[in-house]
């Protein structure tokens, strides 16, 4: 600060703001969780964690601990929260695959697990190190932008395949 009415600041400073521009309009997040977002944004090992609940919220599952969810993740060795909301989604559209009768067996469920991980992967390499507030950045702002964008390829891929291709 260099005065009551003046202040200085600093290229970190005009990042922050950045960041939070993008959280607020881009992946429309609310003031509150950017500030959740922006205090856990100091621990590295728990960008995507931290990310993930700034998007998803702490939805418990209904039924418990269990479901198909969980134990497909367990199956497949992931190293996941038993918590995650995003384990809620999952055994959700499982279980509306299964009520309306989609033929979805668990080779192809587990194929389609393994194409994610090689996703999953991709996206974690682009995570900068060193820099939490552009690890936050990149993991929420890459899942809010790419996830339409990995939607769009399999519809576009569908149609392919579905001509020939």
């Amino acid at each position: 600060m260099t005065s009551r009415t003046q202040a200085s600041y600093d290229d970190s400073h005009v990042e922050r703001v950045r960041l939070v521009r993008a959280l607020t309009s881009v992946a429309g997040l609310s003031i509150a969780t950017v500030r959740q977002v922006l205090e856990t944004a100091g621990d590295p090992a728990d960008v995507m964690g931290t990310a993930q609940r700034a998007l998803y919220g702490r939805r418990r599952d209904p039924e418990g601990e269990g479901g198909a969810a969980h134990a497909l993740v367990k199956e497949l060795g992931w190293s996941i929260e038993i918590d995650d909301p995003v384990l809620v989604d999952l055994d959700r559209a499982l279980q509306g695959m299964e009520a309306g009768e989609i033929g979805v067996g668990e080779e192809q469920l587990r194929a389609y697990a393994e194409q994610m991980l090689a996703v999953a992967r991709l996206d974690v390499a682009t995570v900068p190190p060193g820099d939490p507030g552009a690890a936050v950045r990149q993991v929420v702002l890459g899942t809010v932008l790419v996830e339409p964008v990995l939607l769009a390829l399999r519809r576009l891929a569908h149609q392919h395949v579905a001509t020939g291709g």
